[in-house]
This record gives structure tokens, sequence and C-alpha cells, in this order.
């Protein structure tokens, strides 16, 4: 009969193994960056302020100027008369007595046919003078704020001596010692205002007689 073996050993102690979850890197390339708090309102409240600025500025820079009319000084010399006091803003205007302003040929570097209204006239301020003035005038002019525009065709002036005309642009022959009846014209006094629908940068005119010839480019919209 076998005799059971004792044993005083104590059984081994079973410990439960917790399992630790991995935790993983962050990856800091794939990460997201936090989208900032809005900046509308920030936005907002700045172009307000640009507009009101603006509003500002606006107000004082193009405030409109008062319609003016100042009185000029004018003083005879010969056969001219030359205006002063005031800067040549706006329009020249110049009042002549019909007794002495039949022989005016030239307004403010202007043909008197785009200037005339009938005893008055009226250019852009920037010459202040006229010519040529019959006898000693009581002229009285002044300068307008308002503007002046005029338009006005290739011009010659000149006296009915001339009963041809050559005009030349450069060194192109453009009208070929023409009759003066082809040309449309405006007479004033002895002076005849001549036209022709060419560019007068660097045209001349050649008449057949010895009167001065006053030439005026002309201006085009």
């Amino acid at each position: 009969m076998s005799v059971p073996r004792l044993s005083f050993r104590d059984p081994p102690l079973r410990i439960k193994i917790r399992k630790v979850p991995i935790q993983k890197v962050p990856d800091i390339e794939s990460q997201e960056t936090p989208e900032p708090k809005s900046r509308k309102p920030l936005y907002f409240i700045i172009f307000i302020t640009v507009i009101i600025l603006l509003r500002i500025v606006s107000t004082f820079i193009f405030k409109s100027a008062p319609h003016t009319i100042k009185k000029l000084k004018c003083s005879q010399k010969l056969r001219s008369v030359t205006c002063y006091g005031a800067d040549p803003v706006g329009t020249f205007v110049i009042q002549i007595p019909s007794i002495c302003s039949g022989s005016i040929y030239d307004v403010g570097g202007f043909p008197f046919s785009v200037a005339d209204q009938g005893d008055t006239f009226k250019v852009p301020a920037k010459d202040l003078y006229v010519k040529d003035i019959n006898g000693v005038c009581d002229v009285k002019a002044y300068i307008d704020s308002s503007p002046l525009t005029l338009t006005f065709p290739f011009t010659w002036v000149t006296t009915n001596q001339h009963t041809v005309f050559t005009i030349l642009d450069g060194n192109d022959i453009i009208v070929d010692k023409a009759p003066v009846s082809l040309f449309q014209s405006v007479t004033r006094g002895p002076w005849i205002a001549y036209t022709y629908d060419i560019p007068g940068a660097t045209a001349k005119v050649v008449g057949d007689g010895t009167d001065i010839i006053h030439i005026y480019n002309g201006v085009s919209k």
C-alpha cells in the first residue's frame, strides 16, 4: 500500500495581469491647426472706420467752390488790351463797346470767330488780352469761375488781301492754291477767319498777299 506524499509548499499566487492600453504618440505634422476665432467683427470695424475717414477727407478736398465773378483791371497799350487782378481760372469775359470792337481778331489766344458774342467775348481763361482795339475803349472784363470749353477746327485769320491759300502739313501739301470761296469763313471788320478740317499741330497757311496770317491749331474732341 502506497503512502501519499505530503507537500508543505504554498500554492503559487496567481497575479492577474492588467493590460495597459498603448498610447499613440501624436503626429505633430498631421495635427490640424486650431481655427482662430472669427475676425469678421474686427474687419467690419476697420471697414467702417476707413469709410468714415474717406468721407471726412472728401468733404474738405472736394467741397464744391462757390461760383464767383471777379472784376479785372485792364490797361491798353497801342491796339492791345491786357487785363489782370485775378487768377486766370475759369472763363475770361470781356465787354467791349461796338465803337471800338470791330477790329478784334484775337481774344485770349482764340480767334474772334469762336469768342464772339456780340459786344461780349468769352474764352477759357488763360491769356487775358485782346487784339486789335480801335481807338481808346472803356472795356469791362471779368473772371467767371465756371469753366468754358471751346471746340473749333483749324483756323486762320487774315484780311481780304489774300485770294487763294495753300495749306501745308509738314512737307505735305494739303491744299494747293485754292480760292477763298472754297473755305468756310466769318468776317469781323477787316478780319476774316477761315477754317479747314485738318489737324493743325504742324500746319501752316500761305496766301497770295502780304498781310499777316494768324494761325490757330484748333481744339476738337
